[in-house]
């Protein structure tokens, strides 16, 4: 059974650093976006993460996790460590651990409740169908989200304007009929 983080939790108690990673880890980030424990290298597809995360409208990096590190306190702290070094608020990251089996996201301009549900919803996709599957499924509910709230804003947008321009147009026509 997964567990997802709460987003609700008490702020973690100190920050941690990257530095508390293995070079390796750093340096496949860096690279590919991914890292995956040489222990879950056989349990996982790594070439199908890679292709999600070409495809994907949000830049993410992925980290599978026999443990979290020596170190660090809470699966969360990590994520947001790891999205700190990032280039874009917007980057998400998912941090999935085995030992306990939890998984977090991280980042992608989104709240920490909105993430929540979002990891939420593939629970059941990891233990079914793997690895892969459940990451695939959170990268596109992530960039089904900002699609959903570009559309909002997109929406709001036009309704503003059409609003301003019908208020003026009133305007005229009433300044113009006492005139």
């Amino acid at each position: 059974m997964l567990s997802i983080a709460p987003s609700t939790a008490q702020p973690d108690p100190s920050p941690v650093s990257t530095s508390v990673l293995k070079p390796e880890i750093v340096t496949a980030l860096d690279k590919s976006g991914i890292y995956i424990s040489p222990v879950l290298q056989p349990d996982v597809n790594q070439r199908q993460i890679a292709a999600t995360l070409r495809k994907a409208h949000t830049p993410t990096r992925v980290l599978l996790l026999e443990k979290l590190p020596t170190g660090v306190a809470s699966i969360r702290q990590l994520a947001k460590a790891v999205h700190g070094e990032g280039h874009s608020r917007n980057d998400l990251v998912v941090v999935v651990t085995e030992r306990p089996r939890s998984i977090v996201a991280y980042g992608a301009g989104l709240d920490g409740e909105t993430l929540q549900q979002i990891v939420a919803a593939p629970a059941k996709t990891f233990d079914a169908e793997g690895y892969a599957a459940g990451i695939a499924q959170i990268v596109r509910l992530v960039d089904q989200e900002h699609t959903n709230r570009r559309a909002t804003n997109i929406r709001f947008a036009v309704l503003t304007v059409g609003s301003a321009l019908a208020l003026a147009i009133l305007f005229m026509r009433c300044r113009k009929r006492n005139a």
